[in-house]
């Protein structure tokens, strides 16, 4: 439990949890931020419930791999990094006399696929100790190939383990076959309530539009909120992609001759836009001996890209992505980003040659942080016998995860919800993240002198800063 709250009766998984500690706690779980005053009461109990819903949504990514072409035996190729060398650039801190992870267990939230044991043995056998790889399944459904979620799977395993190479590694798996909202309550609440490996961060390698059809309505997203609330009551932290389709994203989904037409709009993406989660966005890195010489929005847009998969069919053809970002229609903003340029979502309407604001909505702003995304310069990832590029807000998603498996560590402790506090302690000029100061992703751009972009939020990480900071924060 953290941060003083606690269990009185832990009830059932879907029926709810009935809790005891401050209401400031409790309230900076449901949204109001750990800094709101508060008067009155200073204790209460109270239950938290779950709604239950069967409705069916779309997983929506854009490409997530890019195979490279080797000579003879293959090799990774150069022009990418390793997770490892990425860590290095963004200073993640690492013990000393140990693995980095040990001791720590990593969740990896997953809606299909699986992965080939040869690509992981020899993906591990060239860049990292191969780490503990544990599957807990969700649910019954057949583990059939799915090449794009092959792809996630064998993404997030190889980079997770990379950076924490000490920790057990978790793969919770519905393996789904519909994609419904129970699907995801499933295997969320599955790794949440996980007693005997007991995550202390979750990566969900998922994201869908919010509102949009067939994908996830406000009540929806409050049944799901409420769960986030009690992996932050555990002392869980979930890191999800912002989406990989700049400040657009699919609102509808239909198919023309066998491959998918996606109808766009500038809605955020869900589970990131949870004021609960840690939203994930991703950035274009340049490095040259061993250090940063520049890093910008994500943005591949102007791009078309065609995925084949091993049999030469298409399973993507489309934009080539941007870092996901905007402003949430169905989430309020939370305490912690008040103050900031969080901009208003406006919907405007048109009547004659008259235009005017139909309507505006203060709402979460989305990402939080950001790590190194783009697919041209991306992660070295073995998949299907071949060296790739691994990259998109997915890939930002399992490396961001991994750096708080590495606090959780050299902090000895669980960090949790720590939104509010990476927030307060940048506002604080603690210099906890590069700040991007370049680029967009379609409709917003990345200043200089901002605290916060739509684009990458915070910024990416300077690790030892963090961890500095978070151990004057904990004495």
């Amino acid at each position: 439990m953290q941060r003083g709250l606690r269990v009185v009766d832990p009830g059932s998984r879907l029926e709810g949890e009935k809790l005891t500690g401050a209401v400031k706690l409790m309230a900076a779980l449901t949204l109001e931020g750990p800094t709101r005053s508060f008067e009155g009461v200073e204790h209460l109990e109270g239950v938290v419930h779950v709604l239950r819903t069967a409705r069916v949504l779309p997983a929506m990514h854009a490409p997530a791999y890019q195979r490279r072409a080797q000579a003879g035996a293959g090799a990774p190729a150069s022009s990418n990094h390793s997770a490892r060398q990425v860590a290095e650039l963004y200073a993640y801190p690492a013990p000393a006399h140990c693995l980095p992870g040990e001791g720590q267990c990593l969740g990896l939230i997953e809606m299909a696929g699986t992965y080939s044991t040869q690509d992981i043995a020899h993906y591990f056998e060239t860049f990292a100790p191969m780490p503990v790889i544990t599957h807990v399944p969700a649910g019954e459904g057949p583990k059939e190939p799915n090449y794009t979620f092959d792809v996630h799977i064998t993404m997030d395993v190889e980079l997770a383990g990379t950076i924490c190479p000490g920790a057990k590694i978790v793969l919770y798996n519905r393996h789904s076959q519909d994609f419904a909202i129970q699907d995801l309550y499933r295997v969320m609440a599955t790794a949440i309530f996980d007693t005997q490996n007991q995550p202390s961060v979750l990566s969900v390698a998922w994201c869908a539009p919010e509102g949009a059809d067939a994908s996830i309505s406000e009540a929806e997203e409050a049944a799901l909120n409420e769960l986030l609330v009690k992996a932050a009551l555990l002392g869980i932290t979930i890191c999800a992609p912002s989406g990989d389709f700049g400040s657009m994203n699919p609102v509808h989904a239909s198919e023309k001759q066998g491959l998918p037409l996606l109808v766009m709009g500038p809605v955020t993406c869900y589970p990131a836009a949870s004021p609960l989660v840690l939203a994930c966005g991703g950035t274009k890195l340049i490095a040259e001996g061993g250090r940063i010489r520049e890093e910008v929005v994500w943005n591949q847009l102007a791009q078309r890209w065609s995925i084949e998969d091993e049999r030469g069919h298409v399973v993507y053809s489309g934009l080539g992505g941007a870092s996901g970002g905007g402003v949430s229609l169905l989430n309020s903003l939370p305490a912690y980003q008040e103050g900031l340029d969080v901009p208003e979502a406006v919907t405007m309407t048109a009547r004659g040659t008259v235009v005017q604001p139909l309507e505006r909505h203060r709402g979460r702003g989305i990402p939080d942080i950001a790590a190194s995304a783009d697919l041209l310069h991306g992660y070295h990832i073995h998949f299907n016998g071949q060296w790739g590029s691994g990259g998109a807000t997915s890939a930002a998603s399992p490396m961001l995860a991994g750096l708080i498996v590495r606090l959780n560590q050299m902090l000895g402790r669980r960090l949790g919800f720590i939104n509010p506090f990476l927030y307060e302690l940048q506002r604080e000029k603690k210099n906890l993240f590069r700040t991007t100061e370049q680029g967009s992703n379609g409709g917003y751009d990345a200043r200089p002198g901002e605290v916060w972009n739509p684009c990458t939020g915070l910024g990416s990480p300077i690790g030892e800063n963090i961890l500095q900071a978070l151990e004057v924060l904990y004495e």
